[in-house]
Formats: structure tokens, sequence, C-alpha cells
């Protein structure tokens, strides 16, 4: 008999010809990586080849799923066309603005990470959610030390041992 939690399967991609990706339950480890380099605020036909050329190759590697940095709108429109040309589920790692989210999922964008510590107000943060949902695009949420707010984050620290607390 099994033992552990059983986890819920998310589907990443799966529409506009992008095939789908399952994590969790009894799937196989996905291999996911994020991209390193930010684009250009005037991308070239050539440079946006290169990258769909690297793309393809970190498929061939093994990859599945593969997650951008989106700073702004200008990010979020390259990655938005990006996703037209590849086969691969691409991920929006969105900081600070919840518009950013909200273009992102007006592209096949796989799946969308956001930090709500740093994302804005509820009703930001619920107009990201609605729109995924309306869209069926999951949402991992993301939130680390550095968006806690400092009381908190001392709270935390305090309470765990040396080698839990958050750094």
């Amino acid at each position: 008999m099994k033992q552990g939690r059983t986890s819920k399967i998310v589907k990443i991609g799966g529409f506009s010809g992008i095939p789908a990706v399952f994590v969790g339950g009894d799937n196989p480890v996905v291999i996911q990586t994020m991209w390193k380099d930010r684009f250009s605020d005037h991308q070239s036909n050539d440079e946006i080849k290169s990258i769909v050329q690297k793309i393809n190759e970190l498929a061939a590697l093994g990859c599945r799923v593969l997650r951008f940095a989106v700073p702004d709108i200008k990010s979020a429109e390259i990655l938005g066309n990006l996703t037209q040309m590849v086969k691969m589920p691409l991920v929006a790692d969105i900081h600070f603005d919840y518009k950013i989210a909200l273009r992102c999922m007006d592209f096949p964008i796989a799946k969308i990470r956001i930090n709500p510590g740093n994302i804005g107000s509820k009703e930001k943060i619920k107009a990201v959610l609605e729109k995924a949902g309306d869209k069926d695009i999951p949402i991992r949420i993301g939130i680390n030390a550095g968006s806690l707010p400092k009381d908190l984050c001392k709270e935390v620290q305090e309470g765990l041992k040396p080698s839990q607390a958050l750094v």
C-alpha cells in the first residue's frame, strides 16, 4: 500500500497545438527550467528565431516546461508570440504588476506563477485568479521571505530553529 499524501494532478498546456504536460499524482517527474536571459526591448526576427531554436534544443534534451520572468508588458507580448511558435508549454513568472499576468493570459500561456505578497491588493489577485479560472490556466503560488512583511518574517524566523529560518 502506497503511503504519503496523494497530490492533485495539474494539466499544463494542452491547447493551441501545445501538448499537455501532467504533473502530480502518479505522473512521472517533469523536467522544467527557467529561461535565464531577459528579452530586449526590440527583439529582432533573428533573435526570436534564436530563442525558438534554443527552446527546441531544450525540448530535445528532455525539458517539458519552460518558465520566463515577465517584468513588463513588452516581455508579455514577446512571450505571448513565442507561445505560438513552439510546442513546449511556456510559463509566465509575474512580479509586482497584475496587469502583466492578465496580458499573458491573452495568449496560449500554459501556466502563471505569481507571488501574492508582491502582486498587489486582494482585488488584483482576484482578477488574476478569475481570468486564469476562465481560461483554465493553472497558477503556481510562489512566496518567499523577500515578499513577507518584515514583522511576519521575523516572527516566523524566531519560532524556527536556525537551520529552518527563512533566508
